[in-house]
């Protein structure tokens, strides 16, 4: 087999092997002061697996904050909450998810349970 043969089938399969995800929906989370908004980005990875994508939206552009990956049992039972103090935005859940945080455009972003 030639080299060039063996590079394309090395990259054809991981890209095979690299993650897939199928969009399922947009859900809105909450405003950000008056020029944005939190939201996440739901996928589908695998057979009863899935990822959430935090986002903020501004007239600008979109930033991530995180992911957060669960199980088919956790995302059909999952509720967030939001709430804005100063210049930390706190999104707490009913399922413990770890905690994340992350300083998007001076505003702390914290996911705890």
């Amino acid at each position: 087999m030639s080299k060039n043969a063996l590079y394309i089938l090395s990259t054809l399969f991981f890209i095979g092997c690299g993650e897939q995800k199928d969009f399922v929906h947009k859900v809105e989370l909450a405003p950000i002061n008056t020029n944005g908004t939190l939201y996440y980005d739901l996928y589908k990875t695998g057979i009863d697996n899935y990822k959430y994508e935090f986002k903020i939206s501004t007239k600008q552009d979109t930033l991530d904050v995180f992911e957060v990956h669960l199980n088919d049992a956790t995302y059909k039972n999952i509720e967030f909450n939001v709430k804005e103090n100063r210049d930390t935005i706190f999104i707490n859940s009913n399922w413990n998810l770890g905690r994340y945080s992350k300083l998007v455009k001076n505003k702390m972003v914290v996911l705890k349970e």
